[in-house]
């Protein structure tokens, strides 16, 4: 069982991040533990072994190369 500081450090994101796939319900057997200074989560090693870090910004729409490429070729006309 990993804390939310552990996985967030493998994986390479932020810790907020992490905060919201457990609101999201993405890391599925995290089980949330109470202590006399608040609660923390506990996730499994299993449930992050499919997660990846996306790239920045915003995805790429299907066909944006194809009219990117368009778009150079007239403008050197």
């Amino acid at each position: 069982m990993l804390t939310t500081k552990e996985v967030a450090e493998r994986i390479g994101v932020k810790y907020t991040t992490v905060m919201l796939w457990l609101r999201e319900k993405k890391l599925p057997g995290a089980v949330k533990e109470d202590s006399p200074r608040g609660y923390y989560w506990l996730i499994p090693e299993s449930s992050i072994s499919g997660i990846q870090k996306r790239g920045q910004g915003r995805p790429r729409k299907e066909g944006a190369k194809k009219a990117g490429k368009k778009a150079a070729k007239k403008a050197s006309k």
